[in-house]
């Protein structure tokens, strides 16, 4: 995985499906070995939930894929597990029924989702709809995500929620309210801007093998604390305030005080040695009695 300059990087559909096809043609690595990654880092993000009985929802697509493979391991791990497809598996695509298969032969058990019982779930894997997904969700999805979000039951998403378009950051008019999201490789924009990432939940990057040369060079990244530490000045054991430099904040007025006070705060934890807040006159007692010694 590739790491950029300020941190991970934010890419688009048309990006991943160029990485995805860049993938096998510039390194062999077939979409199979990324699948079965990608399944592995949902199922170990999975056990971090209650899994006495998890339901995954899977699509036909290499989303469903993704699910089958995450059931699979789970499976493997003792997990009272089943899938929930969309489509009889005769009828996934290559990757999505051949997993499926696995999944089957080494027990698994596949239901419609028509015949899903949502609510008996404790966790509830979203594999639905992945990256290339676009437009409005169409029966029997729509139905699905509605039941789905209807119970009390947590959802783990894959890459994206299901309705989300991993392009589209406005509010979705249908789509998965996710408690987690694993982004597969890269942040997707609609899972790191308001507000359509208010549907996402918490989200963590995996890091499924993509070779760091088939990445493009990205428009936007999501700031990693590696950089962070990177451009903080490192001071040595006998550095004192006043070797650490020293920062003027003019903020704060009557009323709103908040600003001021969160500035001051946010500069000496970034190290600063000496921070001078300049404010009205009559705010000064205030300021110095939240602000001492911070």
């Amino acid at each position: 995985m590739k790491s950029h300059q300020y941190g991970f990087p934010i890419l688009d559909s048309s990006a991943c499906r160029t990485m995805d096809a860049a993938v096998e043609a510039q390194t062999g690595l077939p979409l199979a070995v990324l699948m079965e990654n990608a399944g592995r880092a949902v199922a170990n993000a999975s056990m971090e939930f209650d899994t006495h009985r998890v339901l995954v929802a899977a699509g036909s697509g290499n989303n469903g894929g993704d699910g089958f493979v995450t059931a699979r391991i789970l499976l493997a791990r003792g997990v009272n597990v089943e899938v929930a497809c969309v489509r009889p598996v005769d009828e996934l695509s290559g990757p999505a029924q051949m997993n499926a298969r696995r999944f089957l032969d080494e027990g698994g058990r596949v239901i419609p989702v028509k015949a899903a019982n949502w609510s008996a779930a404790t966790l509830i894997i979203d594999a639905f709809l992945g990256t290339g997904f676009s437009g409005p969700v169409r029966p029997p999805v729509n139905g699905i995500i509605s039941s789905i979000n209807a119970v009390s039951a947590p959802v783990l998403s894959i890459d994206v929620p299901s309705g989300l378009a991993s392009d589209d950051c406005a509010e979705p008019e249908c789509a998965v309210k996710a408690d987690m999201t694993i982004a597969l490789g890269c942040y997707k924009p609609s899972l790191v801007h308001y507000p359509a990432c208010g549907y996402a939940g918490e989200v963590r990057l995996a890091d499924i093998g993509f070779p760091a040369t088939v990445y493009p060079e990205p428009g936007e990244a999501v700031l990693s604390s590696a950089f962070v530490r990177s451009v903080l000045p490192r001071w040595s054991g006998d550095s004192h305030k006043g070797k650490r430099g020293r920062l003027l904040v003019v903020a704060g007025s009557r009323g709103m005080l908040g600003a001021a006070a969160l500035a001051c705060e946010a500069a000496t934890r970034a190290g600063a040695g000496l921070v001078y807040l300049a404010c009205p006159e009559p705010l000064a007692p205030v300021f110095e009695a939240k602000l001492t010694n911070q």
